[in-house]
């Protein structure tokens, strides 16, 4: 997390703005049920194994639980933003709570707009251009990105678009989700959670009773209209008391506006879902120190890898591409409006005359590799993101190609089990074999990915946007800032598209400081096409001044593996088996040549201001053992920040041991 004296990166994470809307049933899903004009589509949390459950504790219960005397009751109007509106009544009852505790900087009231767009971004249905959404997408929304006040993002009825701007998301930071558990639907579960939170978040089928409650009292009835969420605040011998988001007018129970009887025989024929939450402690600086403790606990008797990253630890340092476009929903969404925000930051820093004012020089883009998870990728941003900003560098990573692992995983997994079988432990044969079994669906899988790296920088490609905005930005300044582009393996291919793209862009800004390509997985021809004819040349925007390639020596990228799979490196699967020309015979040691493979280097031929650097040769530039470990050896990471930089810098801001483990 950043620190608090430092601007965070803007962002943009909801509907983007002109986007058409999708109708309910062409996401489907019924339209919109209404009560009088109150729209009422909340849907039932569909069953997650992965929920954790509310255990009650041996407390004393209270006989009867009274709401506090004064409470913020919200009104959502006609739109159906009822998981924004009852989760920020929850909030709300916890921020009075801690606001009476010394919290008095909390918001009285968080904003119900930020809880519902952040919900249509993590719930179960596509898009965000539509009314409506689930409670657990909404504690998940909650959960990534936190909440500002109203104040800040107030709530327009009728609003059709809305962006979340610097300002929020800074302060978004203060109230976080910490845990929360779902309820089973037990009476003693919900008056133990009263009586330990003092607010339940609730959804429930709601009938003609709730329209106008009698006496504050919701009378049952049979005449269901549709589902809605809303916060339990309290409870009698009789039932519950519900807090609703349907302003003043509504409920009256014993002269409390917004608030309602709801009885226990209506509750137990119509609830639907209940969650019970804590919220975080707020705690920006110290996030990084949590981080890298648990990365150091999962590096000695775990996974080796730290949870992934909410999306606000690493917001405005990457770029969600899937299917050759941006991606605009779900965890890690960065829809064109979060960009062009990053990008306006970007111009008022380079706009800054003097040093002193100024926090970056240089703004580097990052490919990795297009067989890691999205959850790989987002642990990769956060731990080198830091890393790189106190060199003065802001990191853009390209997240791309994590659709294609467990596809690829699934094909090989298959093709070992056949090989073994066949040939049991003789390892050239199995691997030989291998290559053969794997061939049909890898060859589609790599050539599929090959493929949206290459369509994601045509006109209009959701790489094509993300570099057209940058370096536009950055051919404007009068002072740009330095361009780099670093690619791990299968970023490689999507960097010599990236270069090929910039002149249709008509851009007359400065050329590419640098290109460091780790392990690149793209062919030679590739490279003698896209790339080679521009290193070395410096009066273009695609031309690169210095260019780096880093391999393994041979004997590491034989003694490598594809997990338990094959016995040597993922660069000789993708040569002998999932490119065009595949590997003749066994005696022939691989097929298609590779930019990143050392018995395939020959070919490159001689080229000006091109460095080859060998991990295993050359152990002060780069000593990565594998394939895939090049991004975590302090020898590359620190060689690769000098490269950047342009010159040596202080050993203290580099990379250091313990921000090379948990990813």
């Amino acid at each position: 997390m950043q620190d608090n004296n430092e601007p965070m990166p803007p962002v943009a994470l909801a509907r983007p703005a002109g986007q058409k809307a999708r109708t309910l049933a062409e996401d489907g899903r019924t339209l919109s049920p209404t009560m009088g004009d109150r729209v009422v589509d909340v849907k039932p949390d569909p069953p997650d194994l992965r929920d954790r459950f509310y255990v009650p504790a041996l407390i004393d219960l209270k006989l009867k639980l009274d709401p506090p005397k004064r409470v913020e009751v919200l009104d959502q109007g006609q739109e159906g933003a009822c998981t924004g509106f009852g989760l920020a009544a929850v909030i709300n009852h916890l921020n009075g709570f801690r606001r009476q505790a010394g919290g008095e900087y909390l918001p009285r009231r968080v904003s119900p707009r930020m809880l519902y767009e952040m919900a249509k971004l993590h719930d179960e249905w596509e898009g965000e251009a539509y009314s409506g959404s689930s409670i657990r997408g909404a504690l998940k929304g909650f959960f990534h990105n936190g909440v500002c006040g109203e104040d800040l993002a107030p709530y327009h009825p009728g609003a059709t678009s809305w962006t979340l701007t610097k300002q929020q998301a800074e302060a978004a930071r203060h109230v976080g989700l910490g845990a929360y558990f779902r309820l089973h639907p037990e009476i003693i579960d919900y008056h133990v959670a009263l009586n330990e939170v003092r607010a339940i978040y609730c959804s429930a089928r709601v009938h003609r009773g709730w329209e106008k409650p009698r006496d504050g009292r919701i009378v049952p009835s049979a005449l269901q209209t549709g589902g809605h969420a809303f916060a339990i605040v309290g409870y009698d011998a009789e039932g519950f008391l519900i807090q609703n988001s349907w302003g003043d007018d509504w409920g009256g129970f014993e002269g409390r506006p917004g608030i309602a009887h709801w009885s226990y025989r209506d509750w137990a024929a119509n609830v639907m879902d209940a969650w019970v939450l804590r919220l975080s402690v707020p705690t920006p600086k110290a996030f990084d120190l949590v981080k890298a403790a648990v990365a150091r606990e999962a590096g000695v008797g775990g996974s080796g890898k730290a949870s992934p990253p909410k999306r606000c630890e690493i917001v405005g340092h990457f770029a969600n591409i899937d299917d050759a476009a941006l991606v605009e929903t779900g965890r890690y969404a960065t829809p064109l409006e979060s960009l062009t925000e990053t990008a306006e930051f970007l111009a008022r820093q380079g706009a800054q005359t003097t040093a002193a004012r100024r926090t970056y020089d240089h703004i580097l883009f990052y490919a990795h590799g297009g067989l890691n998870t999205q959850d790989d990728s987002a642990r990769r941003i956060h731990a080198m993101k830091e890393v790189f900003k106190r060199n003065r560098i802001y990191p853009i990573h390209f997240m791309w190609g994590t659709g294609f692992t467990d596809e690829l995983l699934d094909a090989l997994a298959g093709a070992y089990r056949t090989s073994a079988e066949r040939v049991g432990s003789f390892e050239e044969f199995r691997d030989r074999l291998f290559e053969k079994l794997a061939r049909p669906i890898g060859r589609a899988v790599w050539r599929q990915m090959k493929e949206d790296a290459r369509r994601s920088f045509l006109p209009g490609g959701g790489g094509y946007q993300v570099m057209q905005l940058f370096l536009g930005m950055n051919a404007d300044l009068k002072k740009p800032f330095g361009i780099h582009l670093v690619g791990h393996s299968a970023g490689s291919i999507l960097h010599g598209h990236l270069l090929d793209a910039i002149p249709s862009m008509k851009i007359k800004g400065p050329p590419v400081a640098s290109l460091s390509l780790m392990a690149p997985a793209c062919t030679t021809e590739l490279f003698d096409n896209l790339i080679r004819p521009r290193i070395g040349k410096t009066s273009k925007a695609d031309h690169v001044k210095k260019a780096t390639v880093y391999r393994l020596i041979d004997s590491r990228e034989e003694d490598d593996t594809v997990g338990p799979l094959y016995g040597r490196s993922l660069l000789y699967l993708v040569s002998s088996a999932f490119e065009d020309i595949v590997r003749p015979s066994m005696e022939v040691p691989a097929g298609q040549p590779l930019l990143g493979m050392e018995i395939f280097a020959g070919g490159t031929g001689q080229v000006s201001n091109l460095d080859e650097v060998y991990a295993g040769r050359q152990k002060k530039a780069s000593d990565a053992r594998t394939h895939g470990g090049f991004d975590n050896d302090r020898a590359t990471m620190n060689h690769l920040l000098k490269t950047v930089l342009g010159k040596a810098f202080d050993q203290s801001n580099g990379f250091q041991p313990h921000e090379m483990e948990g990813y």
